[in-house]
């Protein structure tokens, strides 16, 4: 090999790797700003429709639409960021300060593992398919949050059996946050700016 040609193979590779570089600097960011983004639209959702449930001292809301929304589009840790916090605040903010660190573990957790599961299946190519991996990823997230907040009143608020009258209006926050959130997913999907945040910077082969 000449030196011109090692010399322009080795500007080529310095190259490519501060791009890559820049790239996945550029994209972190985008990531950060992006969960700050849905973290304010978490709590401002959660915020505008909260009815309040006097046996448990809990209120029904709409916020698990936006943490579904969040971690089908962008993955789990997004996911899990914006419904620890978003809805975390939102309990601050509305006065339920005694929920707000057991909503920061259950709704993290939910979007977590929503964000996850759908993870392991998004890249199916097949339309019907993807719909029943994303309503399945919800399917296997409500139990933390119907669960996690029925242990929580049960045991540490103390509110025993109590806590059970939260049940059927989880359940009925997770379906119409499945409502909600599945329809404008299948939207976003098919816009290519939003797709790629999710995915990981890839740095193209030198050719030899």
């Amino acid at each position: 090999m000449s030196d011109d040609l090692k010399s322009e193979l080795d500007q080529k590779i310095i190259s490519q790797e501060r791009n890559a570089i820049l790239t996945k600097g550029s994209f972190t960011s985008l990531q950060v700003a992006l969960g700050a983004l849905m973290t304010a639209l978490e709590t401002v959702s959660t915020i505008l429709l909260s009815i309040y449930i006097p046996q448990t001292n809990g209120y029904f809301n709409l916020g698990d639409s936006v943490i579904f929304i969040t971690a089908l589009l962008f993955g789990a840790y997004i996911g899990g960021f914006t419904g620890a916090f978003g809805a975390g605040l939102a309990d601050v903010i509305l006065g339920y300060y005694m929920y707000a660190p057991i909503t920061f573990v259950v709704k993290g957790l939910e979007g977590l593992v929503v964000g996850w599961i759908y993870e392991k299946f998004r890249t199916n190519p097949n339309g019907l398919k993807k719909f029943s991996f994303k309503l399945l990823a919800i399917i296997c997230g409500a139990p933390f949050m119907v669960g996690g907040y029925f242990l929580a009143e049960f045991f540490i608020l103390s509110y025993g059996w109590a806590a059970a009258a939260e049940l059927i209006p989880n359940l009925l926050q997770v379906g119409l946050g499945a409502v909600i959130a599945l329809p404008i997913v299948n939207l976003l999907e098919c816009v290519p700016i939003i797709t790629s945040i999710r995915e990981k910077p890839v740095e193209t082969p030198v050719s030899s």
